[in-house]
């Protein structure tokens, strides 16, 4: 009785973890798909500026603590913007006690229907007959400014690495972000707004 129900249980867990394991690849198989343009096809894309904000109550109480530092949030603990078919998320904030940075990396989900529009931090390149030839990280430097809701903090925040796939990460600097009260804001330009149908 027992091994049929270890049999059951081992049974159960595969399964559980084949249907987890098969959404993730196909998502990010058919998001690769679409910008590939492979069985789909862009209809248009349009550079659009995200306000990000972060509340400070979301964070850990002793959060930036002047040791190193190391946080990761769940998918759904840190939402920073969502339409029906993409969410842009926090996952993880990072410091180092000899470093006057933090480092922000975020990440994307997809919701990928058939035809749809969906968020980017990256431009596709199209040759004259809009096929795509090639992937450009976009997200610009220029005027962003980190703010709480009283002030601002010149130079205070900058795009600073990207990938894999649509990560990216951003520096904050320590100091500024201490200062900041209930929470720290940035606008990021660069990002694409991409139209996509299935063919």
């Amino acid at each position: 009785m027992k091994r049929i129900l270890c049999g059951i249980l081992i049974a159960a867990v595969t399964a559980a973890a084949t249907v987890l394991l098969s959404s993730y690849f196909s998502t990010a198989d058919t998001l690769n798909r679409i910008v590939n343009q492979d069985g789909y096809r862009i209809t248009v894309q349009v550079e659009k500026p995200v306000d990000i904000t972060i509340e400070k109550a979301l964070l850990p109480d002793d959060f930036p603590a002047d040791a190193d530092v190391e946080v990761s949030f769940d998918e759904n603990q840190i939402v920073l913007h969502q339409t029906e078919t993409t969410t842009l998320y926090l996952e993880q904030i990072c410091g180092w006690q000899d470093n006057d940075s933090l480092f922000f990396a975020f990440d994307f989900s997809y919701k990928l229907p058939q035809s749809g529009v969906i968020l980017l931090p990256y431009r596709m390149n199209l040759d004259e007959d809009g096929n795509t030839e090639s992937v450009t990280n976009s997200l610009r430097t220029d005027c962003v400014e980190l703010r709480d809701a009283t002030r601002s903090f010149p130079g205070a925040v900058a795009p600073r690495g990207f990938g894999p796939s649509q990560k990216f990460t951003v520096h904050v600097d320590r100091e500024a972000f201490a200062s900041a009260e209930e929470f720290l804001s940035f606008r990021l330009d660069g990002f694409t707004e991409l139209t996509y149908e299935q063919r």
